[in-house]
């Protein structure tokens, strides 16, 4: 076959809807207003019959022309003879059979005018890919195998596509090419593989160290976390940025049954299993196995029988859910890959842990290029673009005399955060604050009074003896932030539960922060 000839397989197929769609376009001429935006060539074409008739009418339609009917064509064409130069677009509208030719079309679009973007969708596929084969880009004798083993060629696979299929396929061998020359710098496996592996390390007795579900107060003010939602969680180093995410973001998208990306720049795959294993045993199974005894080792029946159960669990709710990305060296593009790879196999959320400026960054541009980062991140996760979830770590030293968070006490950093749709900021609650103390805070829950029919306030009394976060949500589109959540902290079995709400005014107290 010559070279500068397309497959006939990219080609066959069209004159029907090229015919048709000039057929809607004539009987429905309003719809070249609509087409303005549309990028429709001669290449757009494969039978130059179809593409004269589009354009003449695009141009009768552009001087003013509303019906299309023999007369007025005709009387158009007489007072236009050369429509393109050194044509007689007459003599070509002759040729062609004249408005006997577009005037049955016209009939059948009559009975039929649902159907115009499907046939606009199939000729703009065809021309892509007869893009993409002159370009060199495509191979279309190419023999593929398919998830049932079957072996297809590679333009007869395309051509049965839909246009949103075929340009998903394009994207997937685009990022998989760019993905190929940076892979190294990315680990990619299924987030649950070697979980039990990871168990019989923590029984040697090493340390994980310090390696988000049962909420509804905060789903009740942020509505979860959306497709397309960038949402930071901001918190001093110790807090439990991880452990808090893990509880209430990982088990929820378990429960939800929804893919994710987990990418981890701070911490290992054992490490993260490490505090998966005692949540999942804590808040699902009901039968905690404190992270302090899995560091210690030396498991006996009972702590095994805990972790087979955990797997079990594990087991019955989707391996593949999770993919563990382990960043060797944090490059940003290499993330942006990553994502838009994995979101054709519907992949619709991120774990990112944590958000920081990545190692190409001189420090005297930290703070600067830091908030392109972020622009970068939601312009790859945004809902017009990839339709992605992501909930972001990010960690701040601020000031120990902050009591009251909001953005203006995250410094230069709060440029980063201007891209996100929600912000929660936590910090531990002061020895003050306690009951009895000096600046004591009320926590209250909102309950429903039978005898009023109304909704009331009934006081919650902390322990003293307990830790308690204070969760501020400074910004917030879907909701409310006047209201801070606090929780109940168990560390050692990863338990974070609400216990109500408080309301810390702002004031005039300020503090410096750094970032880490």
């Amino acid at each position: 076959m010559n070279e500068n000839v397309p497959c006939i397989e990219f080609i066959t197929p069209c004159k029907v809807h090229e015919s048709l769609f000039v057929g809607y376009c004539w009987n429905k001429p309003l719809i070249y207003k609509r087409m303005a935006d549309q990028n429709i060539t001669r290449d757009t074409f494969t039978l130059e019959i179809w593409w004269f008739y589009y354009n003449l009418g695009k141009i009768m339609f552009k001087n003013g022309i509303r019906v299309f009917d023999d007369k007025t064509v005709y009387s158009f064409l007489i007072s236009n003879p050369e429509i393109e130069r050194g044509m007689s677009a007459t003599k070509q509208y002759n040729d062609y059979g004249g408005y006997i030719t577009i005037e049955q079309l016209i009939k059948e679009c009559k009975n039929d005018e649902q159907n115009m973007e499907y046939h606009l969708d199939e000729m703009k596929k065809f021309e892509l890919l007869r893009y993409y084969e002159r370009e060199g880009l495509l191979n279309p004798n190419k023999e593929i195998e398919l998830k049932n083993n079957k072996k297809v060629l590679l333009k007869n696979l395309l051509a049965s596509l839909s246009m949103p299929k075929v340009q998903s396929f394009f994207k997937v061998k685009f990022a998989k090419a760019n993905i190929n020359l940076s892979g190294s710098r990315i680990k990619v496996s299924n987030f649950f593989d070697g979980l039990k592996e990871s168990a019989q390390e923590f029984n040697k007795g090493e340390s994980m160290g310090l390696p988000f579900f049962n909420s509804p107060r905060l789903n009740r003010i942020c509505k979860g976390v959306k497709k397309g939602d960038l949402v930071y969680l901001v918190l001093s180093s110790g807090v439990g940025k991880t452990t808090f995410s893990i509880n209430k973001f990982i088990l929820g998208l378990i429960e939800a049954n929804e893919k994710a990306l987990i990418f981890a720049n701070e911490e290992g795959k054992m490490k993260f299993h490490h505090t998966f294993i005692s949540t999942v045993a804590s808040e699902i199974l009901k039968t905690p196995i404190p992270r302090e005894r899995l560091s210690l080792g030396n498991y006996g029946k009972e702590e095994w029988d805990i972790i087979n159960a955990v797997n079990k669990w594990v087991d019955e709710h989707n391996p593949d859910l999770l993919k563990m990305c382990e960043i060797q060296k944090y490059i940003l593009q290499d993330v942006i890959d990553n994502i838009e790879l994995y979101k054709p196999m519907g992949y619709n959320y991120v774990f990112f842990d944590t958000f920081k400026p990545d190692g190409s960054i001189q420090d005297k541009a930290r703070w600067e290029k830091f908030s392109d980062h972020a622009q970068d991140i939601y312009n790859c996760i945004k809902p017009s673009v990839n339709n992605v979830g992501c909930l972001a770590t990010i960690q701040l030293k601020i000031g120990s005399d902050y009591r009251y968070l909001d953005l203006d006490c995250i410094g230069k950093a709060k440029e980063v955060v201007e891209v996100a749709d929600k912000v929660l900021m936590g910090r531990l609650l002061f020895e003050d604050e306690y009951p009895g103390e000096g600046k004591e805070i009320k926590v209250y829950d909102k309950i429903y009074d039978e005898n009023t029919n109304m909704v009331v306030k009934e006081e919650k009394l902390l322990d003293e003896s307990k830790e308690y976060m204070v969760l501020f949500i400074p910004k917030n589109r879907d909701g409310g932030k006047s209201e801070q959540i606090v929780y109940e902290i168990d560390y050692n079995n990863n338990v974070w539960n609400e216990v109500g709400y408080t309301c810390i005014r702002k004031n005039s107290s300020r503090g410096g922060v750094t970032m880490h």
